[in-house]
């Protein structure tokens, strides 16, 4: 009935939401949030599944350590960032932390 507090979503695009007529918010990061979830990591652009999954682990893996969704966020892409090429930084930036991260 109610989401988790936190909610990882790794799909390419998944974070996007869009205004309809009346300025109504839609997508699934919108319904979340609505439903209860205090935050949200998300992708709002496409993602290589490859390279996704190496930063995802260590995000959980910081995040299991005690690291708020923000923070752990936020050192897995820079950690990400540095051990990579052009693409990761590219990766790294599709992720964004919504809500009370």
């Amino acid at each position: 009935p109610r989401p988790p507090g936190c909610v990882v979503l790794s799909a390419c695009d998944s974070g996007l939401s869009g205004v309809r007529p009346g300025d109504e918010v839609v997508g699934f990061t919108a319904v979340l949030l609505a439903r209860g979830a205090r935050c949200l990591v998300a992708t709002v652009l496409p993602v290589p599944a490859e390279p996704t999954t190496a930063l995802m682990l260590d995000l959980h893996r910081r995040m299991r350590a005690g690291a708020r969704p923000a923070r752990a966020l936020a050192d897995a892409q820079a950690a990400f960032v540095a051990t990579g090429d052009g693409s990761a930084s590219a990766t790294a930036a599709a992720f964004v932390c919504f809500g009370a991260g």
